[in-house]
């Protein structure tokens, strides 16, 4: 019983950050994701596509459609 009441926690508790961390990227014009690139690209200069997709784990397409 307790593991299911941690669990709905668990997931209210997730969900609410989610929601909250949407908004927040929202209020500065980017979306889910576009913030992990702008990091990876403002933590290292001169970093490549390639090297983006990596860190990203995603296809190239996709930090094409995220600059």
């Amino acid at each position: 019983m307790a593991e299911e009441e941690i669990q709905e926690l668990l997931d209210r508790i997730s969900a609410q950050t989610r929601r909250e961390c949407n908004r927040l990227l929202h209020d500065v014009n980017l979306h889910i994701g576009q913030d992990n690139l702008l990091y990876k690209q403002w933590t290292k200069d001169g970093v490549t596509q390639v090297e983006l997709c990596e860190k990203l784990k995603c296809e190239p397409s996709i930090v094409t459609n995220m600059e």
